[in-house]
């Protein structure tokens, strides 16, 4: 089964598309608000399944940022685009993909 979820945690939605017998369900991504202005350098997103591809949109669709998790579940957004500025102030979102499932984050920005 799949199921969504619609929550609010702290300031930050989260929407889930997850299959329980997957671990993506438990992926997240911190700090949320992220502040690169104010010393955040960069976003954690932690427990994700192992070398699963990520992807962080703008609302528009644009991607300004691709990567791949580590073997240990982990990978590191440092907030800039694809030619290393810093992303303007905004919401974006966080797409996990894996063999395991699909999850996508909200993720907002302020500087």
């Amino acid at each position: 089964f799949v199921f969504f979820f619609f929550f609010k945690q702290k300031t930050a939605y989260e929407i889930y598309q997850c299959d329980w017998s997957s671990d993506v369900c438990s992926s997240d991504l911190y700090p949320n608000p992220f502040y690169p202005n104010q010393g955040q350098g960069f976003v954690t997103i932690d427990n994700v399944p192992a070398n699963a591809k990520l992807r962080i949109y703008t609302l528009s669709g644009i991607k300004v940022w691709s990567g791949t998790a580590t073997s240990t579940g982990l990978a590191i957004w440092d907030g800039t685009n694809k030619y290393h500025e810093l992303v303007a102030s905004g919401v974006y979102l966080c797409v996990i993909d894996s063999s395991v499932g699909k999850k996508i984050i909200k993720l907002a920005v302020e500087r």
